[in-house]
């Protein structure tokens, strides 16, 4: 499995940064809200002082210099605010990832002050561990390096010197003095690995990958603008299937009521010819005394309608259907007529045949003798 250790640095250049990180700490702020875990309780960390569980780092800072017997010097950094961490699968092995009980959670805390402590003369004046929000295996850590500070006098003292302190460990992991911040991730990484498991390494340099770190919130909002983007080419492509199965539905309820109009008028159509040959269909006096055709009640709607367009036909032919209802005047012929009448009204209304592939493969196991004879099955 790929461990990791790494490490984020912020400068600490003033008593107001130190604020607003007690206030982030103790879920104050804006900020620290978004990244809470759902079902969390607020502010569950772990700290370097048990006894002492609500972070106050500005009071923190000053307790420090006082112990220390260090001051500042003006215009300086104050410190550094160091997030290390490692991989969360290193802690996931002994428990779960948020659990206070996890005993890797304090290791790893300790192990972060410890290293700290090793450049920066036992400079760490507080740190802790959230577990309340989705992240987790990372320790912010505040530093404040001391030096002592020689003057012209002979006379020295100490005071807070972060440059100094960086400068130092720069020259002993890179060999030179600028590359102070990846001078920190190898530290820390040769640490963690020396200390709390030896898998753990450090992650490829800045200047081989190219790769820019995004910040937590501003990771966050890509990923919830993504989220969005996201749910919303979903929501079109929903939209989209509905519009085309609706439209898919519309068009064969389209083609089926067309195909039972033209069934209904073919049967209706046969119906009042064959009525006609049968008797069925008479022309005969009407109430007023003038010769119509007749047609007899019929639950078929379309009936009178077909008979209605096909008068002026019946009309002309009507000598032809006299001869011919003579022919069939009999019982048994009228019934012989109204047989086919509907046999041919069955065919009228058959679903269509599944269409014959015009050029079907050949079969792999029929010999050639066989598919040149096979058509002719008739004796000559």
């Amino acid at each position: 499995m790929n461990m990791l250790a790494y490490c984020r640095t912020y400068d600490i250049n003033s008593i107001q940064y130190l604020t607003a990180q007690t206030r982030h700490a103790l879920r104050e702020d804006k900020t620290s809200q978004p990244r809470l875990r759902p079902g969390a309780i607020p502010g569950t960390q772990i700290h370097l002082r048990p006894e002492d569980p609500k972070p106050d780092y500005v009071a923190a800072f000053k307790a420090f210099k006082k112990e220390k017997g260090a001051g500042e010097r003006k215009g300086a950094k104050l410190g550094l605010h160091i997030m290390c961490g490692v991989s969360p699968e290193w802690l996931a092995e002994a428990g779960d990832i948020h659990d206070p009980e996890n005993p890797r959670q304090r290791q790893l805390l300790n192990a972060a002050v410890a290293w700290a402590n090793t450049w920066s003369n036992e400079g760490v004046f507080d740190a802790r561990i959230d577990l309340d929000e989705t992240g987790s295996a990372v320790v912010d850590l505040f530093v404040a390096p001391t030096a002592e500070q020689k003057h012209k006098s002979g006379k020295s003292k100490l005071v807070v010197s972060v440059n100094k302190a960086l400068e130092a460990l720069a020259i002993e992991k890179e060999g030179k003095k600028s590359r102070q911040y990846s001078a920190l991730n190898t530290s820390w990484a040769e640490f963690a690995q020396a200390n709390l498991d030896p898998r753990l390494r450090r992650g490829k340099p800045k200047a081989e990958t190219g790769k820019e770190h995004i910040p937590p919130d501003k990771y966050r909002e890509m990923m919830e603008r993504a989220t969005k983007a996201e749910a919303r080419a979903e929501a079109a492509r929903v939209e989209a299937e509905r519009l085309r199965t609706e439209a898919q539905a519309l068009r064969d309820g389209q083609v089926a009521a067309v195909e039972k109009a033209v069934t209904d008028a073919t049967e209706a159509a046969v119906e009042t010819l064959c009525g006609v040959i049968s008797g069925d269909v008479t022309y005969k006096a009407g109430k007023d005394g003038k010769m119509t055709w007749l047609v007899p009640d019929v639950e078929r709607p379309g009936l009178r309608q077909i008979f209605k367009t096909l008068r002026p036909a019946l009309v002309q032919m009507r000598e032809f259907w006299t001869r011919a209802q003579a022919v069939v005047a009999d019982a048994e012929k009228k019934a012989e007529i109204r047989a086919a009448a509907q046999n041919l009204m069955k065919m009228v209304s058959r679903p269509k045949p599944a269409p014959v592939p015009q050029n079907p493969k050949p079969d792999p196991h029929t010999s050639d003798h066989d598919r040149e004879n096979s058509g002719n099955d008739f004796d000559m």
